[in-house]
């Protein structure tokens, strides 16, 4: 299924914002398709006003994990 088929969204969702409180047209296909898109460019963490959403991508992310990051700690 197609989201931008399917349902209305905001088209400020296209850019994957980071918070979505700048969301013009909030609604469940905004949401959805907003974190979908941050999602693919391994932006597992977005914000709604002072929420942290974080997403699991079920791998290592660049610059989050892995061990050079593991090492830090």
């Amino acid at each position: 299924m197609d989201i931008k088929k399917t349902l209305e969204y905001s088209k400020a969702a296209d850019n994957g914002l980071a918070d979505m409180v700048e969301i013009d047209e909030l609604n469940k296909a905004s949401l959805v398709f907003n974190l979908a898109n941050r999602y693919k460019k391994n932006q597992i963490y977005t914000y709604v006003g002072p929420i942290l959403l974080a997403l699991n991508p079920f791998g290592p992310v660049k610059g989050i994990s892995g061990p050079e990051v593991m090492k830090l700690y």
